[in-house]
């Protein structure tokens, strides 16, 4: 059986309710002891910018906003990463909860690995 969870995320952060559903999975999966990683890419990657994130309101809780559910999320165990591609076009400094940029190797070797599954948004 698997035993880590791969979600890519690369939708519109503006579309906020959508995001806070997914930095939800995220913590459930972790909570029952999967090696969760998150990885920010096209539009989702404005997320990993200073500023951005802390923004937008997760509609999960009130007076939370997307920075609050990624910052629960890390003391949760998952592991965040961002697009390197994306950031480097961005020309933004990435927020301290980022663990790594990563490119698009990185992203299909780890979907081709038998021990990891995949969910994308």
């Amino acid at each position: 059986m698997p035993s880590k969870l791969l979600i890519i995320i690369s939708q519109d952060p503006g579309d906020t309710l959508s995001m806070a559903t997914i930095l939800s999975r995220s913590r459930v999966a972790a909570a029952m002891e999967y090696e969760v990683e998150v990885i920010f890419t096209g539009h989702a990657a404005k997320l990993a910018c200073e500023g951005i994130a802390q923004g937008l309101p997760s509609h999960l809780h009130s007076h939370h906003s997307l920075h609050d559910l990624i910052k629960e999320s890390v003391d949760d165990g998952v592991v965040f990463k961002v697009c390197s591609a994306m950031m480097e076009s961005m020309e933004a400094n990435s927020i301290s909860e980022i663990q790594d940029t990563v490119g698009e190797a990185y992203i299909i070797s780890e979907a081709m690995d038998s021990d990891c599954r995949v969910m994308t948004f």
